[in-house]
Order: structure tokens, then sequence, then C-alpha cells
């Protein structure tokens, strides 16, 4: 069964505010996209160091809004904090145009999804760059849900605005995600039915501040 759900403004305050900035904002992209998309918010704590990972991708028909040509577009964004000294630890940006069908993959009826890709990324509070790998699948649960809303996800020096016009279906994401090699970042699963599923979309837009 499908539900509509008009919504105006979700928040998702993925970090404290009051957490000290590392950098500020240096650029805005800003993406109109269409098309089949799987989107996923991990988190997880180990010992002081709590981890939040953010993971989008859309294989169809995505256009910078500063660039006549479309492409598709993914981007990764990992935020660890060391909560005993409260300082940031990691904050990890990686973003491509590049991606095909056999990185993103979709079932038509939503009820699956998977993606598995490599990225160029750069952490903004050491300067080292390096890579991102990502082998993430998601599962259907629930009732998906006609959305025509507008949400906002912040970590640290990171908010990402999306307006989201279409078919909406909440699902589990599980796998792993590394920068550099590291140990697994998503442990856990992300299961927040506002934060994570899979979407055949009639419009949306992207504006990320990283």
């Amino acid at each position: 069964m499908r539900r509509f759900i008009q919504g105006g403004l979700v928040a998702l305050a993925i970090t404290c505010a009051s957490l000290p900035s590392a950098t500020q904002a240096a650029e805005v992209s800003r993406f109109q996209y269409s098309g089949p998309t799987a989107e996923a918010v991990f988190r997880s704590v180990d010992g002081c160091i709590s981890t939040q990972v953010s993971v989008f991708a859309n294989d169809l028909r995505t256009q910078s809004m500063s660039q006549p040509a479309a492409s598709e577009h993914a981007h990764v964004f990992i935020s660890q904090v060391d909560t005993c000294d409260w300082r940031a630890v990691l904050q990890a940006y990686a973003e491509t145009s590049t991606v095909t069908a056999n990185m993103l993959q979709v079932d038509q009826r939503l009820k699956t999804a998977a993606l598995t890709m490599r990225l160029d990324a750069v952490d903004g509070i050491s300067g080292t760059t390096g890579v991102v790998d990502v082998n993430v699948t998601w599962k259907a649960q629930g009732d998906a849900q006609y959305m025509k809303s507008t949400r906002e996800i912040r970590m640290n020096d990171l908010l990402i605005k999306k307006r989201l016009d279409g078919t909406f279906q909440p699902a589990i994401a599980v796998g792993t995600i590394s920068f550099n090699g590291s140990p697994n970042l998503t442990p856990e699963p992300a299961d927040r039915p506002e934060e994570t599923g899979i979407s055949s979309v009639r419009y949306g837009e992207l504006e990320i501040h990283h």
C-alpha cells in the first residue's frame, strides 16, 4: 500500500550543534535529478569515537544547475568525533558524476538496491587525500510513500538540502564503507525511515555545502 506524505521540512541534526567546526564551508554544489536513487545515513559508536556516514547515489538523470550537461551523481560524507575530547577526528567528503549501471542497481519495484564503487575523497581536517570504498545494499521495509518534501542533513561542516517529488521506499541499508583502507565505518545497519531508502524520483534538487 502506498501512502502520500507532503512535508515541509524535516531537519536531521546528525551532530550536536555545539561541536567545534573544523573548517569553513568552501563550496556549494547544486544538482537537479530524477530516476532511481538510493540513500542512507549510518551511525555507530566505538568507545569514544562516534561515526556517522551519509551516502547518496542516482544513476539516471542528474544535472548540475551550473552546467548544461546532465550526468549521474553520488556522494559520501564521513564524520568521526571523539566524544571524550570533544573534537572532530575525520571529516571526509567524496563526490563523483560517474555512476554506471554496474555501480548502482535499483529494483524497478524499489524492493532492493546495491551500490559498489570507489570515489576520490579528501579529509577536511588533516587535508589527507585518498579513496572511499563503498559496498552497500538496501532492502525495503514498510510501505512505499509518495513524497513531496524538503529535508536537511547536517554533519559538522556539511549541509545537504534535498527537495524530493516522487515515490520513496523506506529501507534498511547494510554493508561496508572505508576511507583509505580503514576498518569498516558502517558496522551498524542504517534503518531510520526518514533517512534511508530507495526512490523513484520525478523531480529532485540537491544542494551540498562542503
